[in-house]
């Protein structure tokens, strides 16, 4: 066997293929148990690689710094270099290397680490876990001053500190940054608020750099900034948003190019414009809803009143703009319709009011009577469509909802000039538009007694002693 390792041996170095070949196998035959290791003259001259570390502990993770190393340089060293630039005892450091924890004698070419970007982890223990404390960390400290200038060749591409007397300690990785850092260039904890940059402190030439690409980077976020605030105005002139993309119709399901569908501004789901188009048109209600649907989800938002004014024709968007007035018309309270045939006019009215002046139409509405009788009074009117009740069929069936009104109390009659009256809204106080007469509606009697206004004599005595006219009573005085 040994025989077979020593032609192995020269054969590798002479570099006789065969040779090694034949050795190995005779090797392989015998089942023999070897280890290969290569002397350090056998590489190449060493170059320095950066090495990217991942630091951990309990508290925190993946943050990551740049060494510039030799991959032949020991473990044990490297604590000694992390010691002397972060002040992390070797007692704390536990190293990983391809998913092992490395040895102090181990080097980081045995553990694979040989080039650009190669990955090391740094995971953190206590140091009350070790039996560390204050005393063994300073005579640490002292035995590694000057570290650095025993290994020349590692670069730290982190702080930059020029004295670790100078600099504030980050509070949570204990650090020493620059002075002027505002936050750990480790973890990156706030520098300390109590901290005053030292008098006549000089810039080091990485926190100028560092500076400089600060007041950079603000410069670029402004004007990106302005860029997208420009953007949005020209976005705002526009009432439709076209797609920047491509994309299929969630509708349709056919393909729109760019710019050729709507995106919309509520929810910024895009849609072919035909689709749009369909979904305003075959509305049932004046508020046009986005038609996307997330499995058995809605989408809430809706289709904005310029957008759908862009989408589709005028005369489609007039039926939408009718639509909508019949809407509003018949949700608003104390709405009234204008009472020409065929006039669209309607009006939102107060209780004190009693006539409204249609602006489409031009005629004066009773909201009394609920009816239009210019040149006439309401008495008038009133009478009126009882004497041709007897033979005009339409005055015939006002009269006979004149009646009904009055059977289910939705109308009474003025207890001084017996007009027909009517509550539009409020509280149970009216006056007759005609006598002028305050009345009590739910007692359907005057108000006050024979001298007027505060003669609680008579009336229905809303309040006298405290109690109300009516169990039913709201608010007639």
């Amino acid at each position: 066997m040994d025989l077979y390792l020593e032609e192995l041996e020269r054969a590798i170095r002479s570099g006789e293929l065969n040779v090694a070949s034949e050795s190995a196998r005779g090797l392989a035959n015998l089942k023999a148990s070897v280890a290969l290791t290569c002397s350090e003259a056998s590489y190449l001259p060493e170059r320095k690689i950066s090495v990217k570390v991942v630091i951990e502990d309990r508290y925190i993770s993946d943050i990551s710094i740049t060494l510039n190393l030799y991959p032949s340089m020991k473990f044990e060293d490297l604590k000694q270099l992390v010691l002397e630039k972060f002040e992390f005892p070797v007692q704390v450091q536990k190293w990983i290397a391809g998913k092992r924890l490395a040895r102090d004698i181990d080097t980081l070419r045995s553990c694979g680490i040989r080039q650009d970007n190669d990955v090391l982890y740094l995971y953190l223990v206590s140091a009350s876990s070790v039996g560390l404390n204050k005393e063994v960390l300073q005579t640490q400290h002292q035995r590694t001053h000057g570290f650095s200038e025993t290994i020349p060749d590692a670069q730290l591409y982190t702080t930059g500190v020029q004295d670790l007397a100078t600099g504030w300690q980050c509070p949570t990785c204990t650090l020493i940054n620059e002075p002027t850092r505002p936050g750990c260039s480790v973890c990156g904890g706030s520098r300390p608020e109590e901290y005053i940059v030292p008098t006549g402190y000089e810039l080091s030439n990485n926190e100028r750099l560092r500076m400089e690409q600060e007041i950079s980077f603000e410069n670029l976020v402004i004007m990106e900034r302005e860029s997208n605030f420009r953007r949005h105005l020209a976005a705002e002139e526009n009432d439709l948003i076209a797609n920047a993309d491509e994309f299929d119709c969630p509708v349709c399901f056919e393909r729109i190019g760019a710019r050729e569908g709507v995106m919309l501004r509520e929810c910024l789901h895009t849609f072919c414009k035909e689709c749009l188009q369909s979904q305003v048109l075959h509305a049932e209600s004046a508020v046009v809803s986005c038609p996307h649907v997330d499995g058995s989800q809605l989408c809430l938002s809706v289709i904005q009143e310029r957008e759908i004014k862009a989408l589709v024709s005028d005369e489609v968007y007039q039926k939408h703009l009718t639509l909508s007035l019949t809407e509003a018309e018949s949700r608003a309270p104390n709405s009234f319709h204008c009472q020409t045939p065929n006039c669209n006019g309607w009006c939102i009215y107060e209780d004190d009011v009693n006539t409204f002046n249609c602006s489409v139409c031009e005629k004066e509405n009773c909201l009394t009577c609920k009816a239009i009788h210019e040149g006439i009074s309401c008495r008038q009117y009133q009478n009126d469509v009882k004497y041709k009740a007897k033979n005009d069929i339409a005055a015939k069936r006002t009269q006979h909802k004149i009646e009904a009104m009055l059977r289910k109390g939705d109308a009474m009659k003025c207890p001084t000039c017996d007009i027909i009256v009517m509550k539009k809204d409020g509280c149970d106080w009216i006056r007759c538009t005609m006598c002028k007469t305050e009345i009590c509606w739910v007692t359907k009697g005057p108000r006050w007694g024979p001298m007027g206004p505060d003669d609680i004599s008579g009336g229905c005595q809303c309040g006298v002693d405290g109690k109300p006219c009516h169990p039913n009573c709201q608010n007639c005085h």
